[in-house]
C-alpha cells in the first residue's frame, strides 16, 4: 500500500515539475515586443515590489524606463501577464472607442470592483445611461465655478 502512495506521489510531482518547466519555456521563449521589467523567470517581480515602499512610484518608474506602455508578471509563471498603460491615445481605445475587444481585469483593482472603468457590456452601458445627464452642457455650465475654486486651491 505504501509503495503505491510513493508511485502515485512521484507521478504527480513529475507532473508538477512539468507544467512549472512548459510555464517557463513558454514564458522565456515568448516573443512579446512589449517591454518590461526582466524579473525572476520563476517570481517574476514579486522581489522588487515587495521591497518598493511605494508601487504605484514603481510603476511610474517603469514606464519612464520602458514606455508608455509595460508588461510584467508578478509571480512569474505563476501568474498572467499584466499592462501598465499610460498612453492617452491607448487609454481611449481601451476604455472607450474599442473597449468591446478588451476584457476588463478582475485582478487589480485601484478602483473598487463595480465602476464604470472596469465594467464590461451591459454593466458599462447601464452606468454610462446613468451618469450622462451629469454631463451635459448646462450642468457642466454650472460646475465651473466649483472647477475654479478648486484649481486655485491647488494652485496655492
Amino acid at each position: 500500500m505504501a509503495r503505491d502512495f510513493s508511485s502515485y506521489l512521484i507521478i504527480l510531482i513529475a507532473i508538477i515539475f512539468l507544467i512549472l518547466l512548459w510555464k517557463a519555456v513558454t514564458l522565456l521563449f515568448s516573443e512579446s515586443q512589449i517591454p518590461g521589467p526582466r524579473g525572476n523567470w520563476l517570481l517574476g517581480q514579486l522581489f522588487e515590489l515587495r521591497e518598493s515602499k511605494d508601487v504605484m512610484q514603481t510603476f511610474v518608474e517603469w514606464g519612464k524606463i520602458y514606455g508608455p506602455i509595460v508588461q510584467f508578471r508578478p509571480l512569474g509563471i505563476f501568474d498572467k501577464t499584466y499592462y501598465l498603460i499610460s498612453d492617452a491615445d491607448a487609454l481611449n481605445q481601451i476604455l472607450v472607442s474599442k473597449s468591446f475587444k478588451y476584457n476588463r481585469t478582475e485582478g487589480v483593482h485601484l478602483f473598487p470592483r463595480k465602476n464604470i472603468l472596469l465594467a464590461n457590456g451591459k454593466d458599462h452601458s447601464r452606468m454610462r445611461k446613468m451618469i450622462n445627464p451629469a454631463f451635459k452642457v448646462n450642468n457642466l455650465k454650472s460646475m465651473v465655478g466649483v472647477f475654479d475654486e478648486k484649481a486655485k486651491l491647488l494652485a496655492k
